[in-house]
């Protein structure tokens, strides 16, 4: 074989490696077809893909393939902010009974367990506002309140009282009822020995 077939056949070789080399070089990008940035033409991964979603642990809707908050997470917190309407029955504490009752539920900041509650009578002859603080847990809350100063009246006389409760109430609905129970006992201001213990019924549906 001369010389120059030779050149000729390395230069055909050559050239058959340099487009077969070209034709298999890797395209970068995203290649998770879940990623919002999925790029479908992508032969190699960069690792610049992204998936928005939820990315705190405590959230209801957590996404543990999310890499971006999306900052629409779901707390169990959530179904009860609002303003609720009904009831509150109490058995010897009659002055705390109103069926106009106002429930007003909302956040605790930087705590996603818990929500403030403020429960209002609604009648003129019965106005009070009692606080609570309550512990998210699933679809109930538990209740509480401490030394809350009131002023009731037992046998006739108007006497100054520290209120404590405890209790749970709960929803089945998504947050749209709540019912349930606390426990209110009443201490004397003056000496803080107990006068009373009373059972409060709620019922509320939220406006």
């Amino acid at each position: 074989m001369t010389l120059p077939k030779l050149a000729t056949i390395s230069a055909v070789l050559l050239l058959g490696l340099f487009i077969q080399s070209c034709g298999e070089e890797d395209i970068p990008g995203c290649t998770n077809a879940a990623a919002d940035n999925y790029d479908p033409s992508a032969t190699m991964d960069n690792g610049t893909c992204t998936i928005s979603g939820c990315t705190d642990p405590e959230a209801e809707n957590y996404d543990p393939n999310a890499n971006v908050n999306s900052t629409d997470c779901v707390y169990a917190r959530d179904k009860f902010i609002g303003i609720y309407t009904g009831t509150l029955d109490c058995g010897l504490l009659n002055q705390l009974n109103t069926d106009s009752a106002e429930i007003e539920i909302t956040i605790v900041p930087d705590d996603i367990n818990k929500v403030s509650i403020t429960i209002k009578s609604g009648n003129l002859e019965s106005d009070f506002e009692l606080p609570l603080d309550a512990e998210v847990n699933g679809d109930e809350l538990s209740l509480s309140a401490e030394d809350f100063p009131y002023q009731v009246d037992l046998l006739g006389m108007p006497v100054d009282v520290l209120i404590t409760a405890e209790g749970t109430v709960s929803t089945a609905d998504g947050g749209m009822t709540l019912t349930g129970s606390f426990t209110a006992n009443v201490l004397s201001m003056e000496t803080g020995d107990p006068l009373l213990s009373d059972q409060c019924q709620i019922n509320a549906v939220k406006n």
